[in-house]
């Protein structure tokens, strides 16, 4: 029985090999049997993408080839400009986040003396900057300045229980 399932699967394997190589088999799997380039198709060689291609390359060498002085000038010109827009930029930039530090550090602040203020048991949807979590008696605390937060569940949402560990 073995030996005749290998038989046809051999025969079949054989047949379907034979096939694909002379052009009849559904499949087309082995080697391309008509390589045409069709004039007008990205890649040939006299369609307008390729001539537009080889134009440019051709474009590039030589100027790449023929640079002269003024070409320089003017790059050099156009990168003193583009530095001196990134550095308005950076500065503006620099600017930007301190004031933004001194909105996030006075905002920081207000939080921790609102937060100092805040009795056992209450509860905050968030925490406060700065909060590092610690583990006491194997429950998980956040000590955000002094301040313990207990991470609790309200329906589907985690709050945070003001308590002490």
């Amino acid at each position: 029985m073995k030996r005749l399932s290998l038989s046809i699967s051999l025969t079949v394997t054989l047949l379907l090999f034979i096939a694909a190589f002379a052009g009849l088999s559904p499949f087309k799997f082995g080697f391309v049997g008509d390589a045409q380039a069709i004039i007008g198709m990205p890649w040939t060689p006299l369609s307008f993408a390729g001539v537009a291609r080889r134009s440019m390359y051709r474009t590039a060498v030589y100027n790449a080839a023929a640079v002269n002085a003024a070409s320089y000038n003017a790059a050099a010109a156009n990168y003193a400009y583009a530095n001196a827009a990134q550095a308005q930029a950076s500065a503006a930039n620099a600017a930007a986040a301190q004031a933004a530090a001194a909105n996030a550090a006075a905002s920081a602040a207000a939080a921790q003396k609102a937060a100092a203020a805040l009795p056992i048991g209450s509860t905050v949807p968030y925490l406060p900057p700065n909060c590092s979590s610690t583990v006491i008696s194997g429950a998980n605390y956040f000590n955000c300045n002094g301040v313990y937060y207990k991470p609790s569940f309200e329906g589907n949402h985690i709050i945070y229980v003001v308590s002490q560990p």
